[in-house]
């Protein structure tokens, strides 16, 4: 329609006070001047109205008195409306903004500016209060988002069951702990009180466990200045979850400030202990603990990536990056006590990567004196750079890369340790210390080893490859297949080699060939890495021609171990 003229609208108008606005004519419009608020009248039940009365317009001011989440909310994805009838069914703009909970609605600062502890133990109260019980209003289990931004804690915020902790990305989200006088734990998870249905009271024994616990995609860091360590301050791990059962961390990440140039003094190692909870990415605590999944997090520069300490059982870490360390990944202790009666059961590590760790890998602990089946495996972990001390390099090997400890049932399948390769050629002259250590090994190397060996030169016995022995009953089994010109051989070569000085290594050597027999003969002996004629480091598994065929040219010899001590 063509405008074909502009008239000046009167609008009544005057103060509001306490009166309120008088009734309107029908379309008549009212202002009032001192709240700032615009109405127009109903017009008459005969006119078609729903009910005489005025009807406030909306403006900027009108959020004191209109009430937008009454409004009804349908969806409609970006398509015109009624698109989705009959299957989009309204519903009131409340119910839906409710779907989504963030810490900033309780008055997080996520700046880094002002401390968040007491909001976020607010928003975590509020909306899981009642998390505990099974007949609570759903209402309580909602995702807790945390958005993009800096968190800054001071304290620590309890969590209780069933908690589900979101961030934005481990890149986006940031908890900062900046308290350097030593409670520097971000999360603890904590049972509820079954007399006072309370979770922020410390646990007793009649506490149950926690269960249903989530937290992912989300870092937790060390500000630069808390204390790595010190005589008088223990900085406590940035995650710790006790007494905690069926629950998830992952998509996180764990970062300190430890470098491996850090020097320790034996006193302080010994005060450390061999289950080091201070500056810790994740500590897993209580007897009660079972069924954890730690998945595709990262732990970088810490004194230990995650402790696992007392009775714990099915606990998995997997695709995690552990970069940077004192330890790696530390699970039982060694120390009997109430709470550590049989240690660690049947937990595994799977495709994990320990990078530059100064000491053990993984370390998987049993009190001393157990004789319970634990069952740990390590399958498929990539160790680079690890015991290794401050050296950087597999030249200074100082501890095993896994230690099983006095654990029974015990197995490494698949995985691979830069220091087994590295240790065949460029140290080959340095101390071969052994890749595991402890009770009940069971090692398997799937990935094929593969060589060129030049027959015509070798006339006398020449290391091929060498496998870790730590002066104990040792067997080795390795597969082969060797390739020269017209011949093929494809054999099982075993050893089994005593405690040093208590007899001597004897060995067996299985194969069939097609075509001419390559013509090789392996032997096995004990040797010293170092020219030590009183100890041995490592089992040489050696070849030479075989004088009766008088074999000549090259060939290709590819292999797969397996050994248990």
């Amino acid at each position: 329609m063509a405008v074909i003229q502009i008239s000046k609208i009167q609008v009544r108008r005057g103060a509001i006070g306490e009166q309120g606005m008088p009734q309107l004519a029908s379309g008549e419009m009212g202002w009032a001047v001192d709240t700032q608020q615009l109405f127009i009248g109903n017009g008459s039940v005969a006119e078609g109205a729903p009910a005489v009365g005025n009807t406030e317009v909306l403006t900027q001011y009108s959020t004191a008195t209109i009430n937008l989440f009454n409004c009804i909310y349908e969806y409609r994805g970006g398509k015109p409306e009624g698109y989705f009838k009959p299957y989009a069914k309204p519903r009131s703009l409340q119910s839906k903004l409710d779907e989504y909970v963030s810490v900033l609605d309780f008055g997080a600062d996520p700046t880094g500016t002002n401390p968040c502890d007491r909001a976020i133990q607010t928003a975590v109260t509020a909306t899981y209060m009642n998390s505990h019980d099974s007949g609570a209003d759903l209402s309580y289990k909602k995702i807790l988002h945390f958005p993009a931004g800096t968190y800054k804690f001071t304290g620590t915020v309890y969590l209780p069951p069933y908690i589900s902790i979101q961030g934005e990305g481990s890149d986006n989200t940031l908890l900062k702990t900046v308290n350097t006088s030593g409670n520097n734990t971000i999360f603890k998870t904590r049972s509820i009180d079954p007399v006072t249905k309370d979770f922020l009271r410390p646990l007793t024994s009649l506490s149950g466990p926690v269960s249903g616990v989530s937290i992912s995609d989300m870092s937790f860091v060390y500000d630069t200045s808390v204390p790595i360590y010190s005589l008088t301050t223990v900085s406590t791990a940035l995650l710790n979850l006790d007494m905690t059962q069926y629950s998830e961390v992952r998509n996180c990440k764990f970062q300190g400030t430890y470098t491996n140039a850090f020097a320790q003094s034996p006193a302080d190692i010994a005060r450390f202990g061999y289950n080091p909870v201070r500056y810790a990415g994740i500590y897993i605590t209580g007897t009660k603990t079972i069924n954890l999944e730690i998945f595709n997090n990262e732990f970088n520069q810490l004194i230990v990536g995650t402790v696992g300490y007392q009775d714990n059982q099915f606990i998995t870490y997997s695709n995690n990056i552990y970069d940077t360390g004192y330890y790696g990944l530390l699970n039982g202790s060694t120390v009997a006590s109430t709470v550590n009666v049989v240690g660690s059961l049947y937990n595994q590590a799977i495709n994990n990567k320990f990078l530059n760790i100064n000491r053990t890998g993984i370390a998987f602990n049993v009190p001393t004196g157990s004789t319970t089946q634990t069952g740990f495996v390590s399958n498929g972990n990539l160790f680079n750079n690890v015991g290794n001390g401050t050296t950087g390099n597999e030249g200074g090997q100082l501890t095993s890369c896994i230690s099983f400890n006095q654990s029974k049932g015990s197995v490494s399948v698949n995985d691979r340790f830069t220091r087994f390769d590295l240790s065949q050629t460029t140290y080959a002259t340095s101390p071969f210390y052994p890749l595991i250590t402890g009770q009940a090994i069971y090692v398997e190397d799937r990935v094929a080893y593969r060589y060129t060996l030049n027959f015509s030169t070798v006339t006398t016995s020449t290391t091929l490859i060498r496998v870790p022995y730590l002066n104990t009953l040792t067997n080795v089994t390795m597969e082969y297949k060797i390739q020269k010109s017209a011949g093929f051989r494809k054999g099982i070569f075993t050893v089994s080699a005593p405690p040093f000085g208590l007899g001597s290594v004897t060995y067996k050597d299985e194969y069939n060939y097609s075509g001419t027999d390559p013509a090789v003969v392996l032997t096995a002996t004990l040797i010293s890495s170092t020219g030590s004629t009183i100890s041995a480091d490592c089992i040489a598994i050696q070849y030479e021609n075989d004088a009766r065929v008088g074999a000549v040219g090259t060939g290709t010899i590819s292999l797969t171990l397996k050994y248990q001590t």
